[in-house]
């Protein structure tokens, strides 16, 4: 149980899931329709799936190494690392599943010829190494480029399949997707950034709530969730999609809803109990948002 908290298993399950959801309801069926098979097969995308979330799962191991100080201030409850595992246990599983996902990513790309992977994994795993020990103390870095990593994780789906940015509204879907990833996260991350503000400003990050206030850090989340819920309402107005009643009813209810309860949430927040909240709002709306791929596909 230890070891499974420590890689934050219900989050790479979420990432899994999402992964797959865009695949199955989104990719393959607008490949299909547009008379194209999927290059990528289902053992070499299940490949795929466990690359990402093994460099995943080393970057939270190696951002709780790095944050072991901070975490002792915030939430010393929930420190791991040093009590249940120590460091070197960390560093080892941190070093082999950061390598295996990697190598799986160079097999894909390298033998297999499926492209794209192998770089965006290695990327991915730098950004995530220096994530905790460097830009997650500057200001906004940190937060865009976790929340840039959440968003390729999802486009990663989409650009291994060579014929999909020739097909418009498959283009158009993932973009949007992606989009709603990054944007989401990127809030998310401000959120816990407010929530952290105390063991922050003790070890020097300099977060945008540390540096400019938590005003300011709620102003930008105000803004990032309106872009989000004034995007769809315009999406919805532009295809009428109160036609598809289910997928139309199950956006209001289980995404623009909670978006507006974000937003009042996050107006009122004054303590780290309430940013919890907005933080858990925030990871809910993001599972609603993948979740949306089924009721589309079965609704049309």
């Amino acid at each position: 149980m230890k070891y499974l908290k420590l890689i934050r298993f219900p989050n790479l399950l979420i990432l899994a899931a999402g992964m797959y959801l865009l695949r199955l309801m989104v990719v393959e069926p607008l490949l299909i329709m547009s008379h194209h098979a999927p290059v990528v097969s289902d053992f070499h995308f299940l490949l795929m799936v466990l690359s990402t979330v093994f460099i995943a799962a080393g970057g939270y191991i190696i951002n709780d190494i790095e944050d072991v100080e901070t975490d002792l201030i915030n939430k010393p409850s929930k420190v791991i690392i040093g009590n249940s595992i120590s460091k070197d246990a960390a560093w080892n599983i941190y070093l082999l599943i950061t390598f295996t996902g990697i190598c799986i990513g160079f097999y894909l790309t390298l033998i297999e010829k499926i492209r794209y992977v192998a770089y965006i994994e290695m990327v991915a795993a730098g950004i995530l190494y220096f994530y905790s020990t460097t830009y997650k103390r500057m200001i906004l870095i940190g937060n865009i480029l976790v929340a840039a990593l959440s968003a390729f994780s999802i486009a990663l789906v989409y650009l291994v399949e060579p014929e999909a940015a020739s097909i418009v509204p498959l283009k158009i879907l993932a973009s949007a997707y992606v989009a709603f990833a990054f944007v989401v996260s990127f809030a998310r991350e401000i959120i816990k950034d407010i929530q952290d503000i105390k063991g922050d400003k003790e070890s020097g990050c300099n977060t945008l709530p540390v540096v400019a206030g938590v005003g300011i850090s709620k102003i930008l989340v105000f803004c990032l969730v309106l872009l989000v819920l004034v995007a769809l309402i315009g999406v919805q107005i532009s295809s009428h999609q109160w036609d598809a009643r289910i997928s139309f009813i199950y956006v209001v209810l289980f995404i623009q809803i909670p978006l507006l309860l974000l937003l009042v949430s996050v107006v009122i927040a004054s303590d780290e109990a309430d940013f919890a909240r907005c933080s858990f709002l925030t990871k809910t709306i993001m599972i609603t948002g993948i979740l949306s791929m089924p009721v589309f596909y079965y609704s049309f």
